[in-house]
């Protein structure tokens, strides 16, 4: 069995050295379904007309897997993993997800992982797709993963096969709502390191995430951070300042430095580095937040402080450390000032992902340059949407989202598990109170950016293995469900099995093997019995 997956171009994905060798074929790596494009029956939107394309449909890219899905004792069909895709191409998730793929291992599951619509290769109009964005909505993604589901499902005779969606991030929310808006589709969701609060009536604290990075920074690394940017500020005031700003850092030839814009921009652009080796802050080296061009180092954080007190100079220091990220592959030269939401992604993901924030996705965000380790950067909504006019035309819908998903109200949902790690700035937006038995809320110590959801490492820390143990026992809780559901005929003996608190009672008195024991026989004599009676009726229709 190959140990790396195939793209559409059959080259190897490397899966990284930390990651577990998997028995797993992938039957058509990667294909693709007709989508429609304007898909106005989600909520009884009019989106626009549709372009004159056939059945106003695109290419929906997806990978699906088989080598693992294998029938029940009972000879039902396994269920379908499903990772709800978000921004960036979906081989990003394929070699990253491996809770999705190890559990699915373990419960014979058939795996499928989905592109989002106007990333990777999934254009809905090519090379013009960045010009026409106005079918690019939370709800046509729902749309399209809730018809790639059903497209599976009937391709592969599979319509009562349970289905478990995984998403990390942006990811996390789309898995969260689709359990919310497909509840007949989807059995459960786990949703890790999703900023779901950020969604809601109630403003999120729009400082903590600049304090998390802080505080993992520690102290002295951060009043360290904080004492740089006032002199790039001072020295992007002249010409001559801008000048010797570009030779510290390196910048390129093209790199645009003619006004204190740019320096801003340089800033920004430095300031990412660290948000997102926060985010990165794994125990073990990382090449999810590169897609695969070098490797950010283990605590990538720590060694960034290191470097920050080792140059000759405090801006020689900022360079270096920003350099972790922005050279992680240690072959680059000269640098081009970018201030993308997307570090990792290509530069029209990182559009396409701007475009998202100016509509549905926006999110709060603030820093003081006190509390933190940066500079003064207050959220000015006007400001906010005035830049989203000028670049895109729109202007964001900042309650949309709350009005289609709900908000802070997870407590209508069931079945979702919501993971946060206490290390990753994002969880300052993430659900960490869970609202019920089956939505509960996870804060994992000694954990970054949706850690649980990745292979399993011999250096994952307790808390990690601790939690992708309570999220397997919840898809299993989940699977046993729908099964029971699917199963009429035998629910009525087997859904008291399901209790958790008379399976504790049964165990505790010693009766547990006993009672499940006692009532498979039980259900097994029914099953004989009806088909005896059965059997008793054809003969006497036939007399």
């Amino acid at each position: 069995m190959p140990r790396a997956l195939v793209h559409h171009a059959r080259r190897p994905l490397q899966l990284g050295a930390h990651h577990t060798p998997l028995a797993c074929t992938c039957v058509a790596p990667t294909r693709a379904v007709a989508s429609p494009l304007g898909l106005s029956w989600l909520l009884g939107l009019t989106l626009g007309a549709p372009p004159q394309t056939p059945l106003g449909t695109f290419p929906l890219r997806y990978i699906l897997c088989d080598g693992h899905w294998r029938p029940r004792r009972d000879g039902r069909l396994g269920p379908l993993f499903f990772y709800a895709g978000n921004e960036a191409a979906v081989e990003v998730y394929v070699n990253h997800t491996g809770l999705l793929w190890e559990t699915a291992a373990e419960m014979g599951a058939l795996v499928v992982f989905a592109e989002h619509r106007y990333y990777g290769k999934s254009q809905p109009f090519g090379a013009d797709s960045l010009r026409r964005l106005e079918f690019l909505t939370t709800e046509h993604a729902l749309g399209d993963y809730a018809s790639l589901i059903a497209y599976i499902k009937a391709a592969r005779n599979a319509a009562d096969a349970p289905v478990i969606a995984f998403g990390g991030s942006y990811g996390g929310l789309l898995a969260s709502w689709m359990r919310l808006h497909f509840p007949w589709l989807v059995d459960g969701a786990i949703s890790s390191s999703a900023p779901a609060w950020a969604k809601d009536k109630k403003p999120m604290d729009a400082g903590a995430f600049a304090r998390i990075v802080t505080r993992e920074l520690g102290e002295p690394c951060a009043a360290k951070l904080r004492s740089t940017w006032p002199e790039i500020f001072e020295r992007g005031r002249i010409p001559e300042g801008r000048e010797e700003l570009r030779r510290t850092f390196r910048l390129c030839p093209a790199a645009n430095m003619q006004s204190e814009k740019h320096a801003l921009v340089l800033a920004l652009w430095l300031q990412l580095a660290f948000d997102v080796m926060a985010m990165s802050n794994y125990p073990f080296p990382s090449a999810y937040f590169t897609s695969g061009d070098g490797f950010l180092p283990a605590f990538p954080l720590r060694a960034a402080c290191v470097l920050l007190g080792s140059s000759a100079s405090r801006l020689e220091g900022l360079r270096d450390a920003a350099g972790l990220l922005h050279n992680a592959s240690g072959d680059k030269h000269c640098f081009t000032p970018l201030h993308v939401a997307v570090p990792w992604a290509a530069s029209e993901a990182a559009d396409v992902w701007h475009y998202q924030g100016c509509t549905e996705l926006s999110v709060n965000l603030s820093r003081d340059g006190v509390s933190d380790a940066f500079w003064a950067q207050p959220w000015d909504l006007e400001d906010f949407s005035a830049a989203c006019q000028r670049r895109w035309g729109v202007r964001p819908r900042h309650d949309w989202a709350v009005l289609v998903y709900g908000g802070r109200q997870v407590h209508t949902a069931s079945n979702i598990v919501f993971s946060n790690g206490a290390l990753d700035p994002w969880a300052s937006a993430g659900v960490t109170t869970s609202t019920s038995k089956s939505v509960i809320a996870l804060l994992i110590p000694d954990s970054a950016h949706h850690l649980d959801l990745m292979f399993s490492h011999p250096l994952d820390p307790r808390s990690v293995i601790d939690a992708r143990a309570l999220e397997r026992r919840e898809i299993a809780r989940w699977l046993r469900e729908a099964y029971v559901r699917s199963s009429p005929q035998s629910a009525w003996t087997l859904q008291w099995l399901l209790d958790e608190e008379v399976l504790k009672m049964l165990l505790a008195a010693g009766l547990g093997a006993a009672a499940g024991a006692g009532a498979l026989a039980w259900e097994n004599r029914m099953s004989a019995r009806r088909a005896h009676t059965q059997q008793r009726q054809r003969r006497k229709k036939r007399s």
